[in-house]
């Protein structure tokens, strides 16, 4: 029987892995704080490249067939025109009842499907909408966390980002220390419960940390707490449904974008579920603002 060696990291790579995350870290935190319109063009662009990675490996999957050269012009496409009329209606520019296109819109692939003499039209669909839903959407909702009839506000997009990072590292650390219960193997063998809980105290501690560092307008302490928890949990389930994502398709990284890290995909995983969560809270305590 031959057992498998796994060559160690080298240091090199640990060094390519910090540049790339101080680079990286320097942009988001910058692009945030700069203004409403460094932040927008961020998140855009991310949003893109996401869509765009979820694409290329997901591709190989799909069969080749008339619609194939159309399907990644018009996801960007109706990602990019997602993405705007919600600025947009954030910002006050338009209505609400333009974004009643969007059930519209996501039905053209569908329509498209009737012309691509397919074999797997529903599974071709399938995918094409859920890029939309799962890479696209969270990008629409931030806005409405920093955008309201007070205008632009860094804060609560950056609280965000930091729970996110104090559960990772929370987690990362206690999981090392005591970690011995499997979260869930069959998708992330390195996941512990005892890390997990970990990761929601430590992001618990973290926001009434923050509370008093930096205050978001509005929101209680109570509301740091619980913005903590859904934080965590979510940021836990979204690196587990990218794993799940990576292990059906029989791959490591999503992309090679960013060295040492993987893909855009690869790091923002937590963004993608937590943010829906945070959203969907915040409007139902009403500390959200929908539009004017």
């Amino acid at each position: 029987m031959t057992t498998l060696k796994t060559e160690p990291k080298k240091k090199s790579d640990f060094w390519v892995r910090t540049g790339t995350g101080l680079i990286m870290g320097a942009v988001v935190i910058g692009s945030i704080i700069g203004s409403q319109y460094s932040f927008a063009a961020l998140m855009a662009v991310v949003m893109l490249l996401s869509v765009r990675e979820f694409y290329n490996i997901t591709a190989p999957t799909r069969t080749t067939n008339k619609a194939t050269p159309y399907y990644l012009p018009l996801i960007l496409l109706l990602a990019a025109a997602l993405y705007a009329g919600t600025y947009f209606y954030a910002n006050g520019f338009i209505s609400g009842q333009y974004l009643l296109v969007v059930p519209a819109m996501l039905l053209l692939f569908f329509m498209l499907e009737l012309f691509a003499d397919s074999k797997d039209a529903f599974y071709n669909i399938s995918l094409n909408v859920v890029s939309l839903v799962y890479l696209a959407f969270p990008f629409m909702l931030v806005q409405f966390l920093v955008l309201g009839t007070n205008g632009y506000s860094w804060r609560p997009m950056m609280a965000i980002l930091l729970l996110i990072w104090a559960n990772d590292i929370s987690a990362y650390l206690v999981g090392r220390q005591i970690g011995k219960t499997k979260l869930l193997s069959r998708i992330s063998p390195g996941k512990t419960i005892e890390g997990s809980a970990g990761g929601v105290v430590g992001c618990a501690l973290i926001a009434v940390g923050l509370y008093y560092l930096m205050p978001v307008e509005d929101w209680e302490i109570m509301d740091w707490v619980v913005i903590a928890i859904l934080t965590s949990t979510f940021a836990t389930v979204g690196d587990l449904i990218e794993s799940m994502l990576k292990r059906n398709l029989g791959i490591k990284d999503s992309g090679t974008l960013l060295p040492g890290h993987g893909g855009v995909l690869d790091r923002f995983d937590a963004f993608f579920f937590t943010v829906p969560f945070v959203v969907a809270y915040l409007a139902l305590r009403g500390l959200l603002v929908i539009g004017y």
